[in-house]
């Protein structure tokens, strides 16, 4: 859905601007996609793609070791790649790698080899407790950001729950949020 769609129940016709598609049931009610930007999409059927979801089993220390030996990217960059793993947006891609204790802009193919060990089971780990966490708080949504729970992704704290200062710095018009404890690899 992009960073900007969002889905929307109706009862009768749709009303929501930005409309991109919407699916009418028998009751005479209706879900809508919209976004604002236009960029959201919607396929029907879609083909199977060869990249994995980053909850899928194929994302694992070996699929990470051989895909980071191949790039002197910056990690979170690779993480954000929806070409070599999908479904890690930009706060995800922060709690994964301070949960891992890697920096950001570490260089992926410097990263040790136990290191991408913890990478692995940090994107697990991250996600699934998101899961958890959003269908425990919100069982019913069906579209927008929950981000409360984040450790150190969150512009109202300062601290990471460690006690380390949580810095930001803005790349690619994307903010960043990591601490002085996450490890630098050039």
């Amino acid at each position: 859905m992009m960073l900007h769609g969002d889905l929307h129940f109706f009862e009768g016709s749709n009303e929501h601007k930005h409309t991109i598609i919407e699916l009418l049931f028998d009751d005479d009610s209706g879900l809508a996609l919209t976004d604002w930007q236009g960029k959201a999409t919607a396929t029907l059927d879609p083909e199977e793609r060869e990249t994995p979801d980053a909850l899928s089993k194929e994302v694992n220390v070996k699929f990470l070791k051989n895909g980071l030996s191949k790039t002197r990217a910056a990690i979170k960059a690779v993480l954000l790649d929806q070409h070599v793993i999908r479904g890690i947006g930009n706060a995800y891609a922060d709690e994964i790698l301070w949960d891992a204790g890697i920096s950001p802009f570490s260089a992926s193919n410097k990263i040790p080899p136990e290191k991408v060990s913890a990478l692995a089971k940090s994107i697990k780990k991250v996600l699934t407790n998101a899961e958890k966490q959003i269908l425990k708080n919100h069982p019913d949504i069906i579209s927008g950001e929950i981000r409360d729970f984040l450790n150190i992704h969150n512009a109202k704290k300062k601290e990471s729950p460690t006690g380390s200062e949580i810095l930001q710095k803005t790349i690619n018009s994307r903010k960043t949020y990591y601490t002085a404890e996450q490890e630098l690899f050039e």
